[in-house]
């Protein structure tokens, strides 16, 4: 052990070297280009859920309509925001973030599919 490194460690053991961690300026980028993508996602399966909102129900109750409306046009816009905060961490931290948003896009899909599962089998 060199004094150099008996200097910078506490316990007598050499320290490690700090790697640089794996997002890049590249990483970067295509995460964001994926985050914008993801947000216009969410922006237009939001709009395909308001028009499960305008659907007329003629059962005595609509409560599953409604739900299924708010799960298509709310769900895809949380998922979308869970997957940015997600995405910023992992950035910060130095790790590869661009399979959070594609992971959050096909979420998004799904929610919107959930919503408009419920509020078809309510409608009847």
């Amino acid at each position: 052990m060199t004094d150099q490194a008996h200097r910078n460690s506490i316990d007598g053991q050499p320290t490690k070297t700090k790697k640089a961690g794996s997002s890049t300026v590249g990483s970067v980028l295509v995460t964001s280009v994926l985050l914008v993508l993801s947000v216009a996602l969410a922006w237009v399966l939001g709009i395909a859920g308001i028009f499960l909102a305008v659907t007329n129900c003629s059962a005595a109750d609509c409560t599953g309509l409604t739900i299924g409306s708010g799960i298509a046009t709310f769900g895809p816009a949380a998922v979308v925001l869970i997957s940015i905060v997600i995405s910023i961490v992992r950035l910060v931290q130095r790790r590869r973030a661009f399979w959070v948003p594609i992971i959050g896009m096909v979420v998004a899909v799904l929610m919107t599919v959930l919503g408009g599962a419920v509020a078809f089998m309510s409608i009847g």
